[in-house]
């Protein structure tokens, strides 16, 4: 693991986020920051003692350096977790400048809109499905994307640490439209994954560090069927609600009383995948590796057919970039 950089290298321009003390789960507080000497801003996540204590937030750095480099997984830029000066740690990270997909949907939610058509729909559900795929296969961004173009699974990379993300959300996926290698833009800004302080991995797993029938920690509401059991098909079917939840301009999802994609779209391709992410019983979703041959194919239709990319995200839905 690298060498923890200095605290000292950066300076706090504002608070962004909630506490753990009002809803913002092993957070210590959520701030801008810039580099004193590159005067390039980042994200300090602060941890609270207890979270560095149980191994939350080790695990959490040991995600980010494990996917650093990958386009839609949050980068990792440093961390400290001594807590015992300042009671708390922190880690340093990528920021996304437009924000997350819950403040987009608030965003929507104020103006009493919704999205003009099926194409930021998938293109939030290609990129997660890459984010996924890469979580458990290795796999890099051009052969993941070749596979899926010709309907392959991908492959697992010999040596790869399988992880399971176990909390997503749309506060948890966010928004970027700076340039991003790697990532497949179209004219939609990329999702980004983010918060892995309760993710797992296969090694964890095999060590005892995580057990497989333990609950795993994740938002209720976004919970799947199988909770407290876990596995990497839950993942899947949390993309799925997300996806539920952006349809509908809502930021918990709601299945008792509302299809898995809202009647206002009508591409029975993106309903049918969503569909299938939200089974019941896991084995029956589709598994990471296989997952974005399953949307690509779908996407590309609902692109040909359109004769473009989809409808522009209005100015109004995204923050400017200075704020």
């Amino acid at each position: 693991m690298p060498i923890p950089h200095a605290r000292s290298e950066f300076e706090v321009i504002k608070q962004l986020g909630a506490t753990a003390q009002n809803g913002g789960g092993m957070n210590s507080g959520i701030y801008l920051v810039k580099h004193k000497k590159t005067k390039k801003k980042y994200i300090e996540k602060r941890i609270d003692p207890h979270h560095i204590k149980n191994g939350c937030a080790a695990r959490e750095v040991s995600a980010m350096i494990q996917f650093h480099g990958y386009p839609y997984i949050i980068r990792y830029k440093s961390h400290n977790l001594d807590y015992h000066n300042l009671g708390y740690g922190s880690i340093f990270m990528q920021r996304c400048e437009l924000g997350s997909l819950e403040d987009l949907i608030r965003r929507y939610q104020a103006k009493k809109e919704y999205l003009a058509d099926e194409g930021f729909l998938w293109k939030v559900l290609f990129d997660g499905s890459m984010a996924i795929c890469y979580m458990n296969t290795g796999a890099d961004v051009k052969t993941a994307r070749r596979r899926a173009g010709t309907g392959q699974n991908v492959k697992v990379v010999a040596g790869w640490n399988p992880r399971i993300h176990r909390d997503i959300k749309p506060g948890n996926l966010f928004v970027s439209d700076d340039d991003v290698p790697g990532a497949d833009k179209a004219q939609f800004p990329t999702i980004i994954f983010g918060d892995f302080g309760i993710s797992t991995s296969y090694e964890d797993i095999v060590s005892g560090r995580s057990k497989q029938h333990a609950h795993s920690g994740c938002t209720p509401a976004f919970a799947p069927p199988e909770s407290p059991k876990y596995n990497e098909r839950g993942d899947i079917y949390m993309l799925g609600l997300v996806i539920h939840c952006l349809a509908r301009m809502s930021t918990t999802p709601d299945l008792k009383h509302h299809s898995a994609l809202s009647t206002r779209y009508k591409d029975e391709n993106l309903r049918n995948v969503v569909k299938e992410c939200l089974l019941s019983d896991p084995a029956k979703r589709p598994a990471p590796e296989n997952l974005p041959a399953v949307v690509w194919k779908g996407y590309r239709e609902w692109r040909k057919e359109k004769g473009n990319d989809g409808k522009k995200l209005p100015k109004w839905a995204l923050p400017s970039k200075g704020s």
